[in-house]
């Protein structure tokens, strides 16, 4: 991928010999900066050469720093062509061709960067709606850290969509990879949350949850590994959960002046593996998968907030997290008033069949998710997996299973397939109402299945 034109040029012009008495007046000081214009920073580790466009065996190397910057001293005056080379660079599968550059003065200032979102994306996508952005990258072996050739990367995310009212719909969209690894997603959303999965050489990774922020081009490396186990189904954890031996060793602080955060509940999702944070807001998880994942990281009085982390077999990983700011805790409100008595909803409340969960039961719990509402109902149990979590209903009737039965699921009148992810299906901000009924107790609208059913409303008054 190095397409430059010096990359067979790698020798270093070496300095005037000592004693010599160099003229300054035929030199140059050339320095600059690389900025990444796709991801809105700098790019540091850079290799930059400068090459003689007279001569072939005058080059000189040199490296960014971590501010982007770099500097090369005591360059004959001349023409050059000067370029860099970046795994930044090449992910993104578009040529950076060389700038020519005269350099005539005892200094000169070479700006130089990565290709705006809008080249990648075009020359990616070609012509796309403004609301819409380009997930890119490469693919590559965790340990080995070659490329994945043929294996295929999915994007996915929920859209809200009015039909008769709010429905959410599960929205997928998949790109292969080159013979390079490379890949490009195009048509993702530029606002709300995108899970990332990967699979290759009969693999899949784990799922790497991340956002494009507002921006146009999403670039991003994702690992797989052979070298993972799978463990069994057991009593508390669901068959498929990945492990391996990597380490993840870290740090969460608050933005506010990196306050540490005590007692955070650190977990890589997929693995089943979790811990706390302690009195200095360190944290490290063991028996850990190796490849792509994302780290899931709650403190009460804090937003939520998952990480994109690459692992690798038989090494640490460090990693600093900072929460943004503790969210803002509102005084109670009271609302007078009652609901139409005409209310689907409320009338099979009123009924005392099945169990039923209110708006104002939410607010009491203080929930992160709607996995943490889900834990509380009697007789659901949420069950950790490969992508996220499922549920499961344990009763009487199902204590021959010790995981219990799927339920039939529905969100907002429409039946999900069996064992979608729940992690995506609503926050517990929009959920108007939840029902859960055994077999036998099911409405005719909400029956499909031997084990229970599970109704959740959100984004719409319940039907």
């Amino acid at each position: 991928m190095r397409n430059l034109f010096f990359k067979a040029a790698l020798a270093l012009l070496a300095a005037p010999a000592a004693g010599a008495q160099a003229d300054t007046a035929k030199f140059t000081r050339v320095h600059g900066r690389i900025v990444d214009f796709v991801g809105h920073g700098v790019v540091a580790g850079a290799t930059v050469q400068l090459a003689s466009r007279t001569d072939p065996a005058v080059v000189f190397t040199t490296e960014s720093d971590s501010t982007g910057a770099f500097l090369i001293n005591n360059v004959p005056r001349g023409d050059y062509l000067i370029g860099f080379f970046h795994p930044a660079i090449e992910d993104l599968g578009v040529r950076v061709p060389p700038s020519i550059v005269h350099l005539t003065s005892a200094d000169a200032t070479i700006p130089l960067g990565t290709p705006t979102a809008a080249a990648v994306l075009g020359a990616t996508c070609g012509t796309v709606a403004d609301s819409s952005g380009l997930v890119i990258g490469r693919l590559i072996d965790a340990e080995s850290e070659t490329p994945i050739a043929n294996g295929s990367v999915s994007v996915s995310w929920t859209d809200v969509v009015i039909d008769r009212g709010l429905k959410q719909e599960r929205r997928v969209l998949t790109a292969h990879t080159t013979d390079q690894g490379l890949f490009g997603v195009c048509s993702v959303p530029t606002q709300g949350q995108i899970s990332i999965t990967a699979t290759g050489d009969s693999i899949t990774g784990g799922v790497v949850e991340t956002s494009l922020d507002n921006n146009r081009v999403l670039r991003i490396r994702l690992s797989l590994s052979k070298a993972n186990t799978v463990l069994a189904s057991s009593d508390t954890t669901e068959a498929g959960l990945l492990r391996g031996t990597a380490t993840l060793r870290g740090r969460v602080t608050s933005d506010s002046a990196r306050v540490p955060v005590a007692n955070a509940s650190v977990t890589v999702r997929g693995t089943g593996v979790e811990s706390r944070t302690d009195a200095s807001g360190r944290f490290a998880l063991a028996g850990l998968p190796s490849g792509s994942f994302t780290l899931d990281v709650r403190a009460i009085g804090y937003t939520p907030q998952s990480f994109p982390v690459a692992l690798k077999s038989g090494s640490d990983t460090t990693t600093d997290v900072v929460l943004g700011s503790r969210a803002t805790v509102l005084d109670a409100v009271q609302i007078f008033g009652k609901a139409p008595a005409t209310s689907a909803f409320l009338q099979r409340m009123k009924r005392g069949i099945g169990h039923f969960v209110t708006p104002g039961d939410i607010e009491k719990m203080f929930a992160f998710d709607l996995v943490d509402v889900l834990r509380r109902i009697p007789s659901v149990r949420i069950l950790t997996s490969r992508t996220g979590h499922v549920v499961r209903y344990r009763s009487e009737m199902t204590m021959g299973s010790p995981n219990g039965c799927a339920p039939t699921i529905y969100l907002n009148g429409v039946r999900l397939l069996p064992d979608d992810d729940i992690d995506v299906l609503a926050d517990p901000k929009s959920i108007t109402g939840i029902e859960l009924y055994n077999p036998a107790e099911a409405p005719l609208q909400f029956q499909g299945g031997s084990c229970a059913t599970l109704v959740i409303w959100a984004g719409m008054a319940p039907k």
